[in-house]
This record gives structure tokens, C-alpha cells and sequence, in this order.
């Protein structure tokens, strides 16, 4: 009788244990995660099963850590998120040991809100044409604006910018459907790359008494050159991003410090892509 009421209590506790692991492997699966994660900073989205999130991001460790929570609403191709409460997470010492020590903000940095999501080969991405504080790379605007450059510079599908991504084990061989995107990004997406040549430098200053180069190249809406478009040299010590587009010539700009000429040179020959960049999606001539 002891041994039948042991055996018995036994199978409840397996069973119990083993309810446990698949609610808690249930659960892990009903949480779909975006990452980022960059040199010193990162970004994370979480999203939960019961329609809340949780957005954690960093810009520099010194800065500390910042955390967003809300709803969310996700749609066929979209997410919206709703952000209610916000954080900062700094670490302190104390007793020669650090802790992180999150506090409440009343009004937290303004986050994206809007998502599209767009699949292609193993990657589900959340590109969003708002802009915040976060994201602000070498004066591009918002998330479509970077993986275009990087598609064109031939780093996607592989390495990826400053944008959210969740690997999938589905894989989407197809090419990249240029009709998903809005349209005003859609001639942004190269089948090749544009070759062109430095024509004039100009040293600039802005109303933040910051200076900036603003170059011209010999290429224009001729050549299928458009704003938003990013050129390099084999370097990439010279990048512009497109400001102004003439008929056969358009007008770049970039950041710089020290010497114009450890920059950006006259006659010096940029691309959209080299052939070092180039991944499985366009092969260059």
C-alpha cells in the first residue's frame, strides 16, 4: 500500500514538474524578441503574449539604461505600441560592489511608436519612418533610410544597421519586393551600383556651429540618383548622404574633423557599393 501511494505521489510530482516546463516553455514561445546590439549600446523589444511590452535600450553604459513598458496592437504587417511607463537603470557603487538602480521617469525620451514588418530571407524586421534620439546615424532619419544603405552597400542579409530584427527559422528566399515599401522609399532600392566622382568640397557651418562638408559629385536624377541615397569610397573614410539632386550632378554632405583632405578628396572616385560589401543578394560587375 506504501509502495502504491508512493509511486503515486511520484507520477504527481512529474506530472506537476513536467506541466511546469511546457507552461513555462509555452510562455517563452508566446514572447517575440527584436534586437539590436551595437558597440556600447543596444535596443530590445519585447513583446509579450498578453499584448504588453517591454523596450530596453542604451545609448553609452555611462548613460545608463533606459526601459519603456506599455500595450502594444499588432496588426498583419504592423505594430503599434503605446508606451505608459518609463525608467532609467544607472549602475551605483556600494560597498565596493555595483547595482543597478532603476528609477521612474515622469516624461521618458520619446521612443518609435509605429512599426512596419517586413520578412525577407531569415529576418523579420521592424522598420519605422519615425525618428527619435536614438537613432541618428550619420544624418539618416529613420529606420527605411538605413537598411536601404545598407541593402545598396550590399551588407543585408547578412550584417545589419541600427534597426530591430528577430531571426526566424523560416527563410524567404525570394528577392527583395520593392512594392512592400512605401513608395517614397521605393527608387531608393538599387539593382546596381552608382559609380561617381567628386566635383567640388565645400566647408560648411551650421545654426549649431558645427561645421560639415558639403560635397558635389557628377551624378544626377540622370543617373537614377536620389535624396537619401549614401556614397562612399573603398575606405569608407569618405560617406555623404545625398541632400540635393540636380539633373547631372547632386550635393552630398558629411561630417568631419580635422583635415578636409583625410576626408574627401577631389576627383576621388565614391560608389553606393564596393565589391568588398557585396552579399548574396547583388553581385557586382
Amino acid at each position: 500500500m506504501k509502495g502504491t501511494l508512493l509511486i503515486t505521489l511520484l507520477l504527481f510530482i512529474f506530472s506537476c514538474k513536467e506541466r511546469s516546463s511546457t507552461l513555462s516553455n509555452q510562455k517563452k514561445n508566446d514572447t517575440t524578441t527584436y534586437t539590436y546590439n551595437g558597440y556600447h549600446n543596444f535596443m530590445k523589444l519585447m513583446l509579450f503574449s498578453n499584448k504588453k511590452f517591454k523596450y530596453t535600450y542604451q545609448d553609452h553604459p555611462e548613460l545608463g539604461q533606459f526601459k519603456v513598458t506599455g500595450n502594444y496592437v499588432k496588426f498583419d504587417k504592423s505594430i503599434s505600441l503605446k508606451p505608459l511607463d518609463y525608467e532609467k537603470c544607472i549602475y551605483v557603487e556600494s560597498n565596493d560592489t555595483f547595482r543597478f538602480n532603476c528609477t521612474k521617469l515622469k516624461n521618458g525620451h520619446k521612443i518609435k511608436t509605429q512599426y512596419d514588418i517586413l520578412e525577407w530571407k531569415n529576418n523579420n524586421y521592424l522598420l519605422s519612418e519615425e525618428s527619435d534620439f536614438i537613432h541618428t546615424v550619420n544624418g539618416e532619419n529613420d529606420d527605411y533610410q538605413r537598411f536601404i544603405n545598407y541593402y545598396n552597400q550590399g551588407f543585408e542579409p547578412i550584417k545589419h544597421g541600427k534597426y530591430l530584427i528577430s531571426k526566424t527559422k523560416k527563410t524567404n528566399d525570394l528577392e527583395l519586393d520593392k512594392d512592400v515599401f512605401p513608395k517614397k522609399y521605393r527608387k531608393l532600392l538599387l539593382d546596381k551600383p552608382i559609380i561617381a566622382n567628386i566635383i567640388s568640397i565645400d566647408k560648411k557651418e551650421d545654426d549649431k556651429s558645427s561645421f560639415y562638408l558639403e560635397i558635389k559629385i557628377d551624378k544626377g536624377a540622370n543617373d537614377n540618383v536620389s535624396v537619401g541615397l549614401t556614397f562612399l569610397d573603398d575606405n569608407d573614410s569618405c560617406y555623404i548622404t545625398i541632400t540635393n539632386v540636380l539633373k547631372n550632378e547632386s550635393i552630398g554632405r558629411t561630417g568631419y574633423y580635422g583635415d578636409i583632405s583625410e576626408v574627401c578628396n577631389l576627383k576621388q572616385e565614391l560608389r553606393t557599393r564596393w565589391n568588398k560589401h557585396t552579399n548574396e543578394h547583388s553581385k557586382q560587375p
